[in-house]
């Protein structure tokens, strides 16, 4: 709108993105396509460096894939190795990058690869957890229901037993509560 000067929305916008966190401790950053950083929230020494010639361990040149994606597509996904915060180890890593046209920065975020096998085998422990309560509560309620019928039926089918074998109690009652056909055959 014209209220900041260029170089003044740049400084509040590199301010603002250097304190955005989500996640477990995941970040934004913002490159040129020279590639130069212009702010690493998480390793300001960074700052007014020269990436070009920066390789991650298996020999990608990092922030020249985020210029050039940014330049040929507008914006997409990488995989690559960087530390963690706090580390040193390279670990495995997808970010994605988006070319800001009136700036020429390109602005990327990304998640670590463990953070989301982590985050996957919690629900998917959740989920076992859940399928197994509810495969009991299942069972015991077809269990109940199984005995409801079973144990009548077995009682009809002794009485029936004592009857037929010739010497039966033939003034035993079986039970006549109830509204099903089990009542009825009793």
């Amino acid at each position: 709108s014209g209220q900041l000067s260029t170089e003044q929305a740049q400084k509040h916008a590199k301010n603002a993105l250097s304190k955005l966190r989500y996640g477990r401790e995941d970040y934004v950053w913002i490159n040129d396509l020279a590639p130069k950083m212009v702010m690493h929230a998480m390793s300001p020494k960074l700052d007014g460096t020269d990436l070009s010639g920066y390789q991650d361990p298996d020999g990608k040149r990092v922030f020249v894939e985020f210029a050039r994606i940014a330049q040929q597509q507008g914006a997409g996904f990488f995989n690559y190795r960087w530390p963690m915060p706090g580390a040193t180890a390279p670990v495995d890593k997808v970010s994605y990058v988006q070319l800001f046209k009136p700036w020429n920065w390109v602005i990327g975020s990304g998640v670590y690869l463990d953070d989301i096998k982590a985050e996957f085998r919690a629900l998917a422990i959740k989920a076992t957890l859940i399928s197994i309560i509810v495969i009991t509560l299942i069972a015991v309620l077809i269990i109940g229901i199984m005995r409801s019928i079973v144990a009548p039926l077995e009682n009809v089918v002794a009485a029936m037993k004592n009857i037929a074998s010739g010497d039966g109690d033939l003034t035993q009652e079986l039970s006549g509560q109830g509204k099903d056909e089990i009542t009825d055959l009793s």
